[in-house]
């Protein structure tokens, strides 16, 4: 199955996206982290850009201009604040950090404070997705890549213990960041 086409028909990219890569764009971010990124992801973020997923869950895009919503910066943020609550034996963290083979990459972010990972074993396009409870050991795991992932819960095919209810919502939608004035 085409899950990125499958994606679109439940999500629509917005028609001009904001914040997508331009020229050697993948290329600089990937050798930044010493790593291809996952084909799925970049093509989510080629199409669909900076934006939020029903209101509720952000993907993280390295070319976004707001720290927040930057893969880079919550990869640093969210790995060492992960790192902080294991050593100092309050979190129960199952897995390795990145760079470690098969360590925690974050990719997304809902409002509730969870985090959505990737687990980096084997190739990039085969990473399995691990969603993190914000303020909460709770961890909930999927052998799907990232757009399977989104896929799967927004189309209601699968569900994921962490996220609330009622999301997604009956009224599924992206909204797109818009560019300062």
């Amino acid at each position: 199955m085409d899950f990125e086409k499958a994606l679109e028909l439940l999500i629509p990219p917005p028609l001009v996206p904001y914040e997508v890569p331009q020229g050697d764009g993948w290329s600089t971010i990937e050798r930044k982290l010493n790593t291809p990124l996952p084909r799925d992801y970049k093509q989510f973020i080629e199409r669909y850009g900076s934006g939020r997923i029903d209101e509720f869950l952000s993907i993280l895009n390295p070319f976004s201009s707001n720290k927040h919503r930057n893969l880079l910066w919550q990869m640093e943020m969210q790995l060492g604040t992960l790192r902080e609550l294991k050593e100092g034996g309050t979190e129960v963290v199952p897995f390795e950090f990145f760079p470690s083979p098969g360590g925690l990459l974050p990719f997304g972010l809902t409002d509730n404070g969870d985090v959505l990972y990737w687990l980096t074993v084997g190739q990039p396009d085969i990473w399995p997705v691990a969603v993190n409870e914000g303020r909460s050991p709770e961890w909930d795991t999927y052998q799907v890549g990232m757009v399977e992932f989104l896929w799967k819960i927004l189309g209601r095919q699968d569900s994921c213990k962490i996220f609330p209810s009622d999301f997604p919502s009956s009224s599924l939608s992206f909204v797109p960041s818009v560019k300062p004035k």
